[in-house]
């Protein structure tokens, strides 16, 4: 297997540069729920801010 080095400092990582963690492992369903719920309040804030977008899209049957 052919090891592949990267240089951190073409990646802009240096001294200054935080760690972001990494999620912790989901099983699919949780995975699956967990999208359902944040389509669900990206759906709510759409219809709050744009309801002329809102209804356009449950007339014509688009899944929002």
């Amino acid at each position: 297997m052919k090891k592949i080095w990267l240089d951190p400092a073409l990646a802009g990582i240096n001294s200054q540069t935080r760690a972001v963690p990494l999620p912790d492992v989901l099983s699919p369903a949780t995975a699956q729920s967990e999208l359902r719920t944040k389509t669900k309040i990206i759906a709510e804030h759409w219809r709050q801010l744009r309801p002329d977008v809102w209804h356009w899209a449950r007339d014509t049957g688009s899944d929002v």
